[in-house]
């Protein structure tokens, strides 16, 4: 497997949902996670009349951070101390994206 990708939490009342994808470590940084990310908003939008997607990155995770950027995502908040893994605290950050 390179990559997988899901649509999750899909509220037609609001025309919202949450997108969450991951790439293969060996496959990292050729695109994968990019175009991952433009068949969910395409989905979202042509399948299911989505307009808001949201996703939640991980401080330790900056390469995501670029992708959704790239996406055209913006920041909605930061919770600090979000989880622990391997002892280390870690925030995590929203990003929405809304296309017309």
């Amino acid at each position: 497997m390179v990559a997988r990708g899901n649509l999750k939490e899909i509220c037609m009342d609001n025309n919202s949902c949450s997108v969450g994808y991951r790439v293969a470590e060996k496959h990292a940084g050729k695109g994968y996670a990019s175009y991952c990310l433009t068949e969910l908003i395409r989905i979202a939008n042509n399948s299911y009349l989505i307009n808001k997607v949201e996703a939640q990155v991980l401080d330790n995770n900056p390469a995501s951070i670029t992708v959704l950027k790239k996406q055209g995502f913006y920041m909605l908040f930061h919770e600090p101390n979000f989880t622990e893994l391997n002892g280390v605290k870690l925030g995590c950050t929203t990003f929405r994206c809304v296309s017309a």
